[in-house]
C-alpha cells in the first residue's frame, strides 16, 4: 500500500493541463476525420457581487427557453407549447404560437428548443424542437385524430419544425401553413424518446449559419416499451444508453444540419452525400447523455458550412449518480465518451455491460483462435471502439483475440474528457495527465491544480454562456457563465484562448433553478429563467447597477394575509437594500387610507380608519397660562399634528412641527413634571393604533419623551393600554434623530380620546410633535370579502426608490380542500404507466361552487430537485405516472390541488404517491431490500417492516408521514412528535421501534 500511494503522489505532482495542442494529439492513426483531444433565493443582498441583481421582467408557466434576436426583440417557450414575443423584454409578451396540441408535455418532455434565424430581418424564420404528443404523431390528419386527445407516458419522438412570423403582424404571430418539418416527419424518422427524460435538448445556430441541435441518449427506463414495435428506433439501436455510441443513430448526439432542409451537411464528420437525412449525415458529436443546454462562443470557427467549424461550442450534459459536465466541443467527431465514461473516468457500469454495435462487424468471427478457442462476438461492443484520452497511442484490442488490433470499418473514437466536471457530493475535478501520459482527474483547490479555484458541488449541469458584452465591470467580460439547476449557483469560468479552462469561482449562490439564458445584444445582459417547484417560471436579468440606481425590495408577507376583521398582520422588507450599500427608508401604504409607516418591519391592522381629522386635539399645554406655547418661533397650530406632511427623519425644520415648550416666565418648567398630548371625538370608538413623530429636539432642553404612553379616555377617566402589541421602534426614543416616527398598535380599546401621556425630556420639561395620527376600527365592520393592496416603497439616500405589493384579503378565508383520489401514500406502478383520478372535494364560506377555480398539478421528485408538471384547471380530471423509480435514486410524485375563490384566495393540498416498488423511500426496490437483509419482513408480505409501524394510528407508515413531511419528527428519531407528546402528557402510549426508531437497520 506505501508503494503504491507513493507512486501516485509523485505522479499527481506531475500532472499538467490539457492543452489544445495535446488534445488534437489524441486522434488515432486509423480516424478517417481529425480527432479533438437528475419543491427561490434567501438572501437577495448575499448572492450576487456588489452592484449585481437578478431583476424580474416577467413570469410564465413552466417556460423552458429564452432567446433574443439582434434587435432586441425577446422570445420565450413554454413546456407546455406557447411561444411568446415582445420587441423587448421590458414590454409585454404576448402569445404568437401555440402548438400545445401538438405536444407531448410530460415527464421532461415539451417545447424545449427555441432558435431565432441570423437573418430573421430577412426571412423571419423561427424554429422549435419538441416532443410530439403520440396520439398527433399516429392519427394527425386521419379520421381518427382527435385534437382533444392526448396520449402520454408512451414513446414517441422528437421533432425540430420551423414557422415563419408573419411581419405583417409584427411578429405577434406566424404565418398560417407555414410550418415545415425539418426532423421528425415520421415515426420512423424523428429523434427518439424512449423513456420520460434525456430526450431533448436545445437548438442554436453555429457561427458558420448551421442548425445545432443536441439529442439525449433518449434511455433512463422506457415509458411504454414501444420504441422499437414502433420503428422508433432501429433493432441495432435497441442497446438502450450505448445508442450514444452508435453513429449511425440521433440518440445521445449534437447534430448539425441545414436550416432550410434538416439534411445533414458536408463537413459532418460522417456526412453521406448519398443519403443526406441519414443519422449519421447529420451527427457531427457523440457520446452525450442529456445535453440539455449549449451555447456557441461568438467569433469561433468558420462562416463556411463546408469547413465543418461552426464555433466552438460549450456543452453542459447532466450527470447520472455522480459528475456533471462542461464538455468544450472544437472539431467534427467529438467524443464525450458516455455512458462508457461519465466525466473524466469510467462511468459505473459503462464498461461492465457489453452491447453490439451491429454497424461494426468482427472479422474474427467463427475463427478458432490458437490457445482461446472460438470467437463467439459477430460484432464489436461499443467499448471495442473507444479508448481513453492519452499522451500515448490510443490502443483497441480485439476481444477475441487480444493480441489483433480492431479493424472495423466503423470509426474508432478516442474519449474526449469535460473541461471541467463537478460531483453531486465530493467536489469538482479538471482532467489532466500524469507521468505516464494517462488521463486522470485532480480536484480543483487541491495543491498542484492546474485551474485556480475552490471546490464545489452540484448536481444538474444547466446552461453555460460566454458573456461578450459591456453592461457589467471588466473583471466580468468576456467569461462564461455557467449555472447548476439542481443546486441554483451561478459560477464564472475562466478560458484562454486555446480554451483550455485556467481558473473557476462563484457568482451567485442561490440564484435559483436556471433553465436556459441568453445574450440580450442590445443592453448587453444576460437573461435567464427560472423555475419553481410548482411550475413557476421567471424570467430575470442579471443587472449590474451603477450608481444612482434603484434599491432592491425585499417583501415578506405574512403567511396567512386573510381572516375576519381585526386583522393583526405583520410585514417585513427588512431584507431590501441598495446595490450600491446606501441607506434605505421605507414608506407604506396599508390601501385603506390610514397613514403610512416608516419601518422596514410594520403591523397594521384591518379594516382600520384614519379618524384623526374628526377629533379636536387636546393637550397639557391649554391647562397652562397662557394656554399656549410661550415662544413666539414655535409653531403654535396644532393643525400641524395632522396635516399630513411627514418630514424624512433628520429632518430639522421647526416650521413642520407643533411644540409643547411652557414656562413661568423665567424659563423654569411649569407642567408638573408631566406631559400629554392626543385628540378627543365626538363618539366612541374602538382604538388600534398610534403614529407619533418627534419634532426637531433642542440639545438638551427638551423635544421628546424620557417616558411615555398611549392612554384611552373611557367614561371620563384616563386609562393606560397595556396590551401593546407592536411599538416599532421600541419608545422611549434617542436623543436623536429628529422627526423619527414611532407606532403604537394595541388591541381594539373603547373610548372617546386618546393620547400620549408621559415625562418629557430635558432640562425645559416639553416635547415637540411632527404628526400625530390615530386609527379606530371600521365602523360599521366589514363583512364582505374585501381586498386591500399592501406597497411597499424603498427609497435610497440619494432619492431613487423601488417598490412591491401583496394582498390582504378580509373577511374571507381560503377554500377547504380535500383531495380524494388518489390517497394518501397511494402507490402508482412502476412496469407500465398508470392513470389515476384525480378528485377532490372542496368548499368555501364565501362562495359558491360554481365560482370557484380549480388546479391540479402533478410534480415529480427527484432525488433533491423536482419536475413540474403542467396546470390542469378541470375540477375533476386524471393523470398518468412515470415508471421512474428503484434506479438507485430517490422518485416520488407529489398531486398538488389549488382552489381558489373570486377575489384571489386560493388553498393548495398535496399528496404523496411512492412508488409501489420503493416503499420505504431508499431508491432501491423493496424486494432487494429485504432479499439482502437491508429489511426485515417478518410477516412475509414483502413489505419492508419499517412500514409497519403506525404510532398515532391513523392508518399511514410514520415512515412516509415523516419522509413526506406529513408529520412532524424535530429531533429525527423516526417517531412521529405526536406519539412522543403522548408520553409528555403521560399516556405512557408509544410503540416500540427497532434499532434507532426509523425501523431501518443500523
Amino acid at each position: 500500500m506505501q508503494t503504491s500511494l507513493t507512486t501516485l503522489f509523485l505522479a499527481l505532482c506531475c500532472i499538467t493541463p490539457l492543452t489544445a495542442a495535446q488534445r488534437a494529439s489524441q486522434a488515432p492513426p486509423s480516424k478517417s476525420v481529425p480527432m479533438p483531444g437528475d419543491s427561490d433565493a434567501s438572501a437577495a443582498a448575499a448572492a450576487f457581487p456588489a452592484g449585481f441583481i437578478n431583476e424580474e421582467v416577467g413570469t410564465f408557466s413552466n417556460a423552458t427557453c429564452v432567446t433574443f434576436h439582434t434587435d432586441g426583440r425577446v422570445f420565450v417557450a413554454e413546456k407546455g407549447g406557447r411561444v411568446f414575443t415582445a420587441p423587448n423584454a421590458d414590454s409585454e409578451l404576448g402569445v404568437m404560437l401555440d402548438i400545445s396540441e401538438e405536444i407531448a408535455n410530460w415527464g421532461d418532455h415539451g417545447l424545449v428548443g427555441l432558435a431565432i434565424d441570423p437573418d430573421f430581418d430577412i426571412n423571419s424564420y423561427i424554429y422549435l424542437y419538441y416532443a410530439v404528443d403520440y396520439h398527433h404523431l399516429m392519427n394527425f390528419g386521419t379520421p381518427s385524430y382527435d385534437p382533444a386527445v392526448s396520449e402520454d407516458f408512451i414513446d414517441t419522438i422528437g421533432r425540430v419544425t420551423r414557422y415563419t412570423a408573419d411581419a405583417g403582424a409584427h411578429f405577434t404571430a406566424v404565418v398560417p401553413g407555414s410550418r415545415k418539418i425539418l426532423v421528425g416527419e415520421s415515426i420512423s424518422t424523428g429523434i427518439p424518446l424512449c423513456s420520460d427524460s434525456h430526450g431533448i435538448g436545445a437548438i442554436h445556430f453555429g457561427n458558420d449559419g448551421t442548425l445545432l441541435v443536441s439529442v439525449g441518449d433518449g434511455q433512463a427506463g422506457s415509458a411504454s416499451s414501444t420504441c422499437l414495435v414502433d420503428g422508433i428506433i432501429q433493432p441495432k439501436e435497441d442497446i438502450f444508453q450505448y445508442r450514444a455510441q452508435l453513429v449511425d443513430s440521433l440518440s445521445g448526439k449534437l447534430l448539425r444540419l441545414d436550416p432550410e432542409t434538416g439534411d445533414g451537411i458536408p463537413g459532418n464528420p460522417w456526412f453521406d452525400a448519398g443519403a443526406p437525412r441519414a443519422a449519421k449525415s447529420r451527427v457531427f458529436a457523440l457520446g452525450l447523455r442529456q445535453p440539455f443546454r449549449f451555447q456557441v462562443r461568438p467569433g469561433t470557427g468558420s462562416t463556411n458550412p463546408n469547413d465543418g467549424q461552426p464555433g466552438t461550442i460549450f456543452l453542459s450534459d447532466v450527470g447520472q449518480s455522480k459528475w456533471e459536465e462542461l464538455n468544450v466541443i472544437d472539431d467534427a467527431g467529438t467524443n464525450c465518451g458516455w455512458p462508457i465514461y461519465e466525466g473524466v473516468t469510467v462511468s459505473f457500469g459503462g464498461q461492465a455491460f457489453l452491447n453490439p454495435n451491429m454497424d461494426a462487424p468482427n472479422p474474427l468471427f467463427g475463427q478458432m483462435i490458437p490457445g482461446i478457442g472460438l470467437c463467439e462476438d459477430a460484432f464489436f461492443n461499443v467499448q471495442d471502439l473507444i479508448a481513453n484520452a492519452s499522451l500515448n497511442m490510443p490502443m483497441y484490442v480485439n476481444p477475441c483475440d487480444p493480441s489483433q488490433p480492431v479493424v472495423s470499418s466503423e470509426p474508432l473514437h478516442v474519449h474526449f474528457p469535460p473541461v471541467i466536471e463537478w460531483s453531486h457530493v465530493v467536489g469538482a475535478r479538471v482532467p489532466a495527465y500524469d507521468a505516464l501520459g494517462d488521463l486522470v482527474a485532480i480536484d480543483i483547490g487541491a495543491p498542484g491544480t492546474p485551474v485556480a479555484g475552490e471546490p464545489f458541488e452540484g448536481n444538474c449541469a444547466s446552461e453555460s454562456l460566454w458573456y461578450t458584452g459591456t453592461a457589467y465591470p471588466a473583471e466580468f467580460q468576456n467569461r462564461v457563465f455557467v449555472a447548476d439547476f439542481a443546486r441554483g449557483w451561478m459560477r464564472l469560468l475562466d478560458f484562454d484562448a486555446s480554451n483550455t479552462l485556467t481558473g473557476v469561482e462563484l457568482f451567485a449562490d442561490p440564484i435559483g433553478r436556471i433553465v436556459s439564458m441568453a445574450y440580450n445584444p442590445v443592453d448587453e445582459m444576460i437573461y435567464n429563467l427560472t423555475l419553481s417547484d410548482v411550475g413557476v417560471s421567471k424570467l430575470n436579468r442579471i443587472k449590474f447597477i451603477p450608481a444612482g440606481a434603484p434599491p432592491v425590495v425585499a417583501l415578506v408577507a405574512p403567511a396567512k394575509p386573510w381572516g375576519d376583521g381585526p386583522l393583526y398582520l405583520t410585514f417585513d422588507a427588512e431584507g431590501s437594500f441598495d446595490p450600491e450599500g446606501l441607506d434605505v427608508s421605507f414608506t407604506w401604504d396599508f390601501g385603506d387610507g390610514t397613514v403610512e409607516s416608516r419601518s422596514a418591519r410594520t403591523t397594521h391592522v384591518f379594516p382600520s380608519t384614519d379618524i384623526t381629522s374628526t377629533g379636536t386635539a387636546i393637550a397639557r399645554i391649554f391647562e397652562l397660562s397662557p394656554p399656549d406655547t410661550m415662544t413666539v418661533t414655535s409653531n403654535k397650530n396644532t393643525e400641524v399634528m395632522r396635516d399630513g406632511d411627514i418630514p424624512a427623519q433628520g429632518t430639522s425644520d421647526p416650521s413642520r412641527q407643533y411644540d409643547t415648550f411652557h414656562h413661568d416666565g423665567n424659563f423654569v418648567p411649569d407642567k408638573g413634571g408631566y406631559d400629554w398630548i392626543g385628540y378627543e371625538f365626538p363618539q366612541v370608538h374602538q382604538f388600534v393604533s398610534v403614529v407619533f413623530q418627534e419634532g426637531s429636539t433642542f440639545g438638551g432642553l427638551g423635544g421628546w419623551w424620557n417616558e411615555v404612553r398611549v392612554q384611552v379616555r373611557q367614561a371620563g377617566q384616563w386609562v393606560d393600554v397595556t396590551d401593546i402589541n407592536a411599538a416599532n421602534p421600541p419608545y422611549p426614543g434617542e436623543f436623536f434623530p429628529s422627526f423619527e416616527l414611532f407606532e403604537f398598535v394595541f388591541d381594539p380599546v373603547v373610548g372617546d380620546a386618546i393620547r400620549l401621556f408621559g415625562v418629557p425630556g430635558g432640562t425645559l420639561d416639553f416635547v415637540t410633535v411632527g404628526e400625530f395620527r390615530v386609527a379606530a376600527l371600521t365602523d360599521p365592520p366589514i363583512v364582505e370579502p374585501t381586498n386591500y393592496t399592501v406597497t411597499v416603497e424603498v427609497s435610497d439616500e440619494l432619492g431613487t426608490t423601488a417598490s412591491s405589493q401583496t394582498q390582504v384579503f378580509l373577511a374571507n378565508t381560503p377554500p377547504d380542500v380535500t383531495v380524494t383520489s388518489p390517497k394518501p401514500f397511494q402507490t402508482y406502478g412502476t412496469v407500465v404507466p398508470e392513470t389515476i383520478t384525480l378528485r377532490a372535494q372542496f368548499s368555501d364560506a364565501q362562495s359558491f361552487p360554481g365560482e370557484l377555480d380549480c388546479a391540479w398539478q402533478v410534480l415529480l421528485h427527484h432525488n433533491d430537485h423536482v419536475h413540474p408538471g403542467p396546470i390542469d384547471t378541470a375540477c375533476v380530471t386524471s393523470a398518468t405516472f412515470s415508471t421512474d423509480a428503484c434506479d438507485g435514486d430517490i422518485h416520488y410524485h407529489e398531486v398538488r390541488m389549488t382552489v381558489t375563490d373570486p377575489s384571489g384566495l386560493g388553498r393548495t393540498r398535496s399528496v404523496f404517491l411512492p412508488p409501489a416498488c420503493d416503499l420505504n423511500m431508499n431508491g432501491v426496490d423493496d424486494a432487494t431490500d429485504i432479499a439482502t437483509g437491508f429489511s426485515d419482513d417478518k410477516n412475509l408480505d414483502n413489505v419492508p417492516d419499517e412500514l409497519d409501524i403506525d404510532c398515532d394510528e391513523n392508518g399511514l407508515p410514520d415512515l412516509l408521514e415523516i419522509f413526506f413531511g406529513t408529520t412532524r419528527d424535530e429531533n429525527g428519531d423516526g417517531i412521529p412528535d405526536v406519539c412522543r407528546s403522548a408520553v409528555n402528557r403521560g399516556t405512557g402510549k408509544l410503540p416500540g421501534t427497532p434499532g434507532n426508531g426509523t425501523g431501518l437497520k443500523q
